[in-house]
């Protein structure tokens, strides 16, 4: 899963609009953060570069 992935599936669950910080916040409370193929110590500020938000 990319970040883009992973940023559409948690607005889609969510139904709301949501920040970047608050994506990811969600994303590590359920996991998903495992499943993203870039995994770094700064999977957040990598999240927020993507230019989805």
């Amino acid at each position: 899963m990319t970040f883009l992935e992973l940023a559409e599936k948690i607005l889609i669950e969510e139904k709301k609009p949501l920040t970047a910080i608050e994506i990811w916040n969600i994303a590590t409370t359920k996991g998903y953060e495992k499943t993203i193929k870039f995994a770094r110590k700064n999977a957040l500020g990598n999240f927020r570069s993507s230019n989805i938000c």
